[in-house]
């Protein structure tokens, strides 16, 4: 249960901050701020070998077969 003084509710609000739909993105926004400090740990715990490898491995998978398609005449991959 949310205390009196809570950013998250909208008691003893007055004029147009007591309109909760005018007060737009404002669980996004003390999401974001509550989870600001913990990105950047987030960030470095992600970056590990495999998740590099997987992010390299993709690249090929998309971008490849598309410059195949697209630009033949450099690859010769039939027999004369």
């Amino acid at each position: 249960m949310p205390s009196k003084n809570s950013v998250y509710t909208y008691e003893n609000l007055t004029g147009w901050k007591r309109l909760r739909p005018l007060r737009l993105f404002r669980g996004m926004y003390h999401d974001v701020k509550r989870r600001l400090p913990y990105y950047p740990s987030d960030i470095t715990d992600a970056l590990t070998y495999r998740t590099v490898a997987s992010i390299i491995r993709m690249y090929f998978v998309k971008y490849v077969p598309s410059t195949l398609y697209y630009y033949p005449k450099h690859i010769h991959l039939t027999r004369e």
